[in-house]
């Protein structure tokens, strides 16, 4: 395991333990002594669910339900515990045990109401006009989405009703980009949800890219075939020609070395010998390589994994974090998209922020545009 990932490890049991450690003194706050030790065995097990997840598969989907569901909760009751007792301090009316109820109220009122979020997506709608020509077309329309982490959160009902979502939007083309799978690549055969995917129904193709949770499964090889096997082709630092006028590209995860040796290709390579003339779209599941992206020649480049932080306050987080963590971004020639993502990591909620598809629909104006006198944005 790499240094970033075991300091993001370390981060998280301490994080999480003084969280666990702070509600259980909060609630254990004027109890019996016998309560407060059985309280004690309730909340050491509470804290050991989130690690418990490398049990036998059907154990270790249920601990993944209820570690998720408890952590979602758990947030949001500490952040409401703070805000109540800082007010508290502030009036000088120290009421600890209704300051207590309040908060595990105030949470799980959060919490109905970031599910609901989690479980709605909205279908956030792009206009790019591309100043290249697409033979026998003036328009070509992607269905876009990132993130949807299937496994037992995002199980096979949902799975289900995101090919619904996908199929009622008429796309051309439908793209993946990026951790459509959770952390257990084996998940998807042992629910069927090769066959589920294979329900997808787009005329020119259904497409996937490796993000960085394809490579948290160990299992890259087998992900791979797994999507393949519900109908989706992945590219994988190769691209290809989409109705005979669109080059899509494909980009591997651009952590995939914190997982196994070795880096993705540079786009300059991936590109070599492709038509700079025809209409470029780059797949990349993190945005990181804007830049490169840019000057390779890409006309759109779209992006995942921030989930928009997907939960306030880590939205302020990845706000700061990138460039660009949720929405559209223009670099010269380029449009950038980055999409808030479909499923979710962790706790099944958004505060803050809101599951979504994207649906971009291309415009190719080719010399037309120059012609016209139509600037670009810049």
């Amino acid at each position: 395991m790499n240094v970033p990932v075991s300091l993001f490890l370390v981060f998280f049991t301490l994080l999480y333990g003084l969280m666990c450690f702070y509600v259980y003194r909060r609630v254990a706050f004027g109890l019996r002594r016998r309560t407060q030790i059985v309280l004690r065995i309730v909340a050491f097990g509470l804290f050991l669910v989130p690690f418990l997840r490398l049990l036998r598969p059907g154990w270790g989907e249920n601990l993944e339900i209820i570690g998720g569901w408890w952590l979602g909760w758990l947030t949001y009751f500490v952040l409401s515990l703070l805000l109540l007792e800082a007010g508290c301090l502030f009036l000088k009316r120290p009421w600890r045990r209704r300051l207590t109820f309040a908060a595990a109220l105030l949470a799980l009122a959060i919490f109905a109401y970031g599910w609901d979020q989690a479980r709605h997506p909205v279908v956030q709608p792009y206009e790019v006009t591309i100043a290249k020509e697409f033979p026998g077309r003036e328009s070509l329309t992607i269905a876009m989405v990132s993130d949807v982490h299937i496994g037992a959160l995002i199980d096979r009902e949902r799975v289900e009703e995101l090919v619904r979502h996908l199929n009622a939007q008429q796309a051309d083309i439908i793209v993946f980009v990026g951790d459509t799978i959770d952390q257990d690549a084996d998940y998807l055969p042992r629910h069927g949800i090769p066959q589920v995917l294979r329900g997808l129904k787009a005329p020119l193709g259904v497409y996937a890219i490796m993000g960085n949770h394809e490579y948290i499964s160990r299992k890259p090889e087998k992900a791979i075939k797994y999507l393949e096997a519900g109908g989706l082709t992945v590219l994988r630092d190769r691209w290809q020609l989409v109705g005979n006028g669109l080059v899509l590209v494909g980009r591997d995860d651009f952590g995939r070395s914190r997982y196994q040796p070795g880096e993705s290709d540079p786009l300059e390579d991936i590109l070599a010998g492709v038509d700079l003339t025809r209409p470029v779209v780059v797949m990349d599941h993190q945005p990181q390589r804007i830049d490169e992206a840019a000057v390779a020649g890409a006309d759109v480049l779209l992006s995942g994994h921030t989930h928009q932080g997907q939960m306030w306050p880590i939205s302020l987080i990845t706000h700061a974090m990138y460039e660009l963590d949720w929405g559209m971004l223009q670099r010269g020639n380029m449009t950038m998209i980055v999409s808030s993502g479909y499923g979710g990591w962790g706790p099944p909620l958004r505060v803050g922020t809101q599951s979504e598809i994207v649906l971009l629909k291309l415009h190719f104006a080719g010399n037309a545009v120059e012609r016209s006198g139509v600037n670009k944005q810049e």
